[in-house]
């Protein structure tokens, strides 16, 4: 069966008038024109069953969604509860969805540890990726990430090295659940690109510097939140999931919501200092999150401008494994210009000509 890692139904979101993508290849440095059935996809990728459930059980679902909310809003978003679970749980499939080959020291690891916690330790992701598809509450995830905590408890020799990728489980699965959301539009100048990764990840180049900076606003405003901030700190600080050409969500850490509404004093200092941070050009990326109300939240649209556009895209060119696709080349030239300086990866050509 022909499994994809990245689905169809975001796929034709990114695609020509003529229902191609544009498919680069950087392992061949070549560009192909393709369907949406023969791209991000291998034949055996998943067993069979597990094919069947993520498309019965999260892709369908999260199509519905997706086509009738999501895709062509352009000023805002309005979710319930139930929701904005379905959203967060795609996103942590997202994540998931790639193979990790077990080495020896990760058959050592696993028999360390007890049977019923072996669908948390992340060897292949199949199990942890059946295992999220059958989570249907918040009750039931907040446990799955209690387990996961206690699965590292078994440690080989006490200790966790880079065979332990159940921390990669909950780093993903926490970022994708706890993160504050942000909607993103492009311009019809330059578009997104979708790396085969679904995502592109970003960290500050000094995130100690969050704590510290986090840590002497509260001495010098001591409150109960000192703790609960500290706690917000995540390794990466942001995810960005392209989800159309033309339209992105950002999942930002809760960090950055907490520090910046620290006080009205701090607000505009901290709105402009980790936007720029955080490789912004509009400040307004950083004060465009939902607002609440009940049980349903209101997420407004953010039409952001060239520089950003490029920087996002930059990020997925960079974090691609093998391959980026586009509806047209000609729309992420800018974005081509911008990464060719910063990054090591071999990208010219993708580059037009003239």
């Amino acid at each position: 069966m022909n499994s994809h890692y990245v689905p169809q139904f975001i796929l034709k979101g990114f695609c020509n008038e003529n229902n191609q993508l544009i498919y680069c290849d950087f392992d061949k440095s070549t560009i192909y024109t393709r369907n949406t059935k023969s791209v991000f996809s291998t034949d055996g990728y998943y067993p069979d069953e597990l094919e069947k459930d993520l498309c019965h059980r999260i892709e369908y679902p999260f199509a519905n969604l997706f086509h009738s909310k999501i895709e062509n809003a352009r000023d805002s978003i309005d979710l319930s509860s139930n929701e904005l679970f379905l959203l967060r749980k795609y996103l942590i499939i997202s994540c998931l969805r790639y193979k990790y080959d077990m080495t020896e020291n990760d058959k050592s690891f696993l028999r360390k540890i007890p049977e019923e916690y072996h669908h948390l330790y992340r060897v292949d992701s199949i199990e942890a990726v059946n295992k999220i598809i059958s989570i249907e509450n918040d009750d039931e995830l907040s446990q799955y990430f209690e387990h996961i905590m206690e699965a590292r408890r078994f440690s080989y020799n006490g200790q966790t090295d880079k065979s332990d990728y159940n921390l990669q489980i909950l780093m993903d699965a926490r970022e994708a659940y706890y993160n504050d959301l942000i909607f993103l539009h492009s311009n019809d100048k330059e578009e997104f690109v979708i790396p085969d990764t679904s995502r592109a990840m970003y960290m500050v180049k000094d995130p100690l510097a969050k704590m510290f900076f986090a840590i002497s606003l509260k001495i010098s405003e001591p409150n109960h939140h000192l703790t609960n901030l500290i706690d917000k700190l995540t390794p990466r600080d942001y995810t960005f999931y392209p989800l159309s050409k033309n339209l992105a969500l950002l999942s930002v850490s809760p960090f950055y919501k907490e520090l910046i509404d620290i006080s009205e004093e701090y607000k505009k200092y901290n709105v402009k200092k980790f936007s720029e941070a955080l490789g912004f050009s509009d400040y307004k990326i950083m004060e465009s999150f939902a607002e609440k109300s009940n049980e349903n939240y209101s997420f407004p649209i953010l039409s952001i401008d060239d520089y950003d556009i490029q920087h996002f895209n930059s990020l997925s060119i960079n974090q691609a494994k093998h391959f980026i696709a586009c509806s047209d080349l000609s729309k992420i030239q800018q974005s081509v210009n911008f990464a060719k300086d910063k990054l090591d990866r071999e990208i010219s050509f993708l580059q037009t000509e003239g």
